[in-house]
């Protein structure tokens, strides 16, 4: 247990789960296992960020795609999640399955409406779906915008 008396793995136990290479939902699963304080990934998340464990795999960042900082309450919204996995296509890794259904879905969606995405974090949306035709006035008030079609 670490120094603070809280229920997750010291910096030790920590970057031993990280040189093993776990993620950290196994590395709450390991945890739980072995000691009596069970403990969520987020949780794990939260120890390493404190410890300044660096994760074993750092998520990519895609900041040309997603050129702004997302608020927490906005990361699960639909536009968020299909920029993510344009993202992911754009850079050469699969989108499959269901995921790739969406994306597309979502893609013709945008070209039928001739729309770009734009980022308001102070909406509760968060992401506007901007006519091509308004980008301009969108630039022009500083919002950076994406065109997921590469108009």
């Amino acid at each position: 247990m670490s120094a603070y008396g809280s229920k997750a793995p010291d910096k030790a136990t920590l970057t031993r789960y990280a040189r093993e290479g776990l993620t950290q939902e196994q590395m709450a699963e390991r945890w739980t296992a072995e000691s009596e304080w069970s403990i969520s990934r987020s949780g794990i998340a939260m120890a390493l960020q404190r410890e300044g464990v660096p994760p074993v795999k750092p998520r990519p960042r895609y900041e040309e795609e997603i050129p702004w900082r997302v608020l927490s309450r906005h990361q699960r919204r639909t536009d968020a999640q299909m920029l993510r996995l344009w993202a992911r296509r754009k850079h050469g890794k699969q989108v499959v399955g269901d995921e790739a259904l969406r994306l597309n879905r979502w893609l013709s969606r945008l070209e039928e409406q001739d729309a770009v995405i734009g980022y308001d974090p102070r909406t509760e949306e968060g992401f506007i779906w901007i006519p091509r035709a308004k980008v301009g006035d969108a630039e022009a008030q500083g919002m950076k915008v994406v065109d997921p079609l590469d108009r």
